[in-house]
């Protein structure tokens, strides 16, 4: 039987992951040339251009409030709409704990972490994250950990203050 192969680029989350046979990576791998330097050559790291579509939603990934992401939560936060729902918050949240990791994830209790550092409370946040989850704004990446998706950062651009 032959051992799978995985052959994974991360660059800040603008993620390119091919498994199978040690022979099936390979081949892939050599195709995938032109788009690791596609992903080198970016002039920025990070989910705001993460796909390599010729539509119109990269370009309002450009937008997202992630190109400045300040040290400190609350001025991340004051990027948002004041009016948005606990759910949202929890996204808010959930995204730029994401940006501030290494890994590019986030835990459920980190991000409400640095909500409480605001004095905001929500009802129950791992409710929100699942809320998220069903609508494909966040996916798990391994057990307690998950990550904001394209779809997610498209809708905190909705969320920005104009």
């Amino acid at each position: 039987m032959d051992k799978n192969t995985r052959f994974r680029i991360n660059l800040s989350i603008r993620e390119l992951e091919v498994e199978g046979t040690e022979e099936f990576v390979r081949e892939y791998a050599g195709r995938f040339e032109k788009v690791i330097s596609l992903f080198a050559s970016a002039q920025t790291f990070g989910p705001t251009t993460s796909t390599l579509s010729v539509t119109d939603k990269s370009k309002s990934q450009d937008q997202t409030a992630q190109q400045d992401i300040p040290e400190i939560f609350g001025e991340y936060f004051q990027k948002y709409r004041k009016e948005i729902s606990d759910v949202d918050k929890v996204l808010v949240a959930a995204y730029y704990t994401q940006m501030q990791d290494e890994k590019n994830e986030f835990s459920t209790a980190t991000a409400n972490k640095h909500l409480k550092s605001m004095g905001i409370k929500v009802a129950n946040a791992s409710v929100a994250v699942k809320s998220h989850i069903n609508s494909k704004r966040i996916f798990p990446t391994i057990k307690g950990k998950y990550r904001v998706s394209i779809e997610g950062i498209d809708y905190l651009n909705g969320l920005l203050v104009s």
